[in-house]
Parts: structure tokens; sequence; C-alpha cells
């Protein structure tokens, strides 16, 4: 079907977010090998906190690339529990 994507593992929709958000940026590749570096080893679950928290803004993407690298609960803690972090 048009328009309908099948995700069949968490890989492929840190790809699909991806792709939707920064896929028609110029540094796009440069965008995702630094997403790739994300977790050791590269966690999708952190790959798509970094993408939902970066609301498809580029620097905002490098930042929160570099607090994950710092404290990837934080990352975690702000995507997955806005609310409770913004009280």
């Amino acid at each position: 079907m048009p328009g309908v994507w099948r995700v069949t593992s968490q890989t492929d929709l840190v790809d699909l977010v991806f792709e939707r958000l920064f896929g028609a940026h110029p540094d796009a590749a440069e965008l995702r090998n630094l997403l790739d570096t994300v977790g050791d080893p590269p966690s999708p679950r952190l790959q798509l906190a970094v993408l939902k928290m970066s609301e498809g803004d580029p620097q905002k993407l490098k930042q929160n690339i570099e607090l994950a690298r710092i404290d990837y609960r934080d990352v975690l803690a702000y995507a997955e529990y806005p609310q409770e972090k913004r009280t």
C-alpha cells in the first residue's frame, strides 16, 4: 500500500524517523554517522530519543548526541517522560 511503512525492528524505525526528519538535509550523511555513534553498542531506543528531542533541527540533534555521550539517562528521561522532567 502506498504511504504505509513496514517496520520490523527498532532499527527500521530509527531509519524511518531519521529519513523523515533529515533525509533531505544537505548534511544527512554526516548527521547519520553522528547518530550511529550514540550508545556503545548503538541503541535504537537511545537513537530514537535523540531524534525525538532534535525536533528536526540538526543543531539540536548534535547537542542531544553530546548530551547522550555524557549521560544517556537524561536523554531517555526527557524524551520518554517529558511532563515529569518539565515540572
